[in-house]
């Protein structure tokens, strides 16, 4: 019966410890530093904001370009706003010329034109 107790005791310390070691919540990425890289606008794909007091004191613009590189850049360069304003209309334009297959109001029914399936549903 020790040797049971003894590996109980174990098993039990082994789930403390992997719980403890375990991360709550997303971990996040920051940039360590900022550079001068700048890309042409259409190459780039999306953007993040980094907060300084989440992440080692520094601001920075997080881009990511549409092969998956990361890109950081100094917030208040003019490339850096001129990207993100880019960006921000690029999404805005993307969602508004998207229709939801839920929207009832722009979606209208169709009916196959020249079936006799159609004449049948039409005539009672």
């Amino acid at each position: 019966m020790k040797p049971l107790s003894a590996l109980l005791s174990f098993l039990t310390m082994l789930l403390c410890y992997a719980a403890l070691g375990k991360a709550s919540g997303p971990v996040l990425s920051c940039c360590l530093k900022t550079s001068g890289t700048r890309v042409k606008l259409h190459l780039l794909q999306s953007y993040q904001l980094q907060n300084g007091v989440m992440c080692h004191g520094l601001n920075a613009v997080r881009f990511t370009t549409v092969r998956g590189v990361t890109i950081c850049s100094d917030p208040s360069m003019p490339w850096a706003r001129r990207a993100v304003s880019y960006l921000q209309k690029k999404h805005k334009s993307q969602s508004r010329n998207h229709v939801s297959s839920w929207d009832s109001k722009r979606l209208k029914p169709t009916m196959p034109e020249n079936s006799a399936s159609s004449a049948k549903l039409v005539s009672h």
